[in-house]
């Protein structure tokens, strides 16, 4: 199952790249459904044969193992473990390119499903994949053009904290 998602991000190609590849182990400061990630060893200085640990909030954890990162061609892939059945392999491929005054950043993610049980679910798990995508898009663009985190991240992180630390 292959799930395309597509954004334009009104800024420099440099800054995008700068945040999917620079930032690569600290996602969980921007995106709103990662309440926490790092490397799981020291960064690799190609990020290619890092592994990325990701807490998804209501998922739990997920390793991202970059096998390309090539700035020439701006383009970053990583295989995705720890999937919830019926998931048996995924994987993403981020492709940037450059317009004249914006960016546009694709996500090519694909799933190997089980083979019963994922085809029933297929368009439900498309559907809902396409749209954590796109928020997460979102909330990329929003990082990138304006500095800040979006609203949807600060409540995020609000909802995983015990009542008793918000009083």
């Amino acid at each position: 199952m292959l799930v395309i998602n597509e954004r334009r991000i009104d800024a420099p190609v440099a800054r995008v790249w700068e945040l999917l590849t620079g930032d690569f182990g600290d996602i969980s400061r921007w995106a709103g459904a990662v309440s926490a990630s790092s490397f799981v060893r020291d960064r690799p200085e190609t990020l290619v044969g890092g592994t990325r640990s990701c807490t998804i909030v209501g998922l739990g954890e997920l390793r991202e193992h970059v096998t390309e990162c090539d700035p020439s061609t701006l383009r970053l892939s990583y295989d995705i473990s720890g999937m919830p059945f019926p998931v048996r392999v995924a994987s993403n491929d981020w492709q940037i390119r450059s317009c004249p005054e914006w960016t546009v950043v694709t996500s090519h993610m694909e799933f190997a499903l089980t083979p019963i049980v994922g085809a029933l679910m297929a368009p439900i798990l498309r559907r809902q994949m396409r749209k954590a995508v796109d928020r997460l898009l979102e909330e990329m663009a929003y990082f990138v053009e304006t500095g800040t985190v979006h609203p949807r991240k600060t409540t995020s992180r609000l909802v995983e904290q015990p009542a008793a630390s918000r009083a």
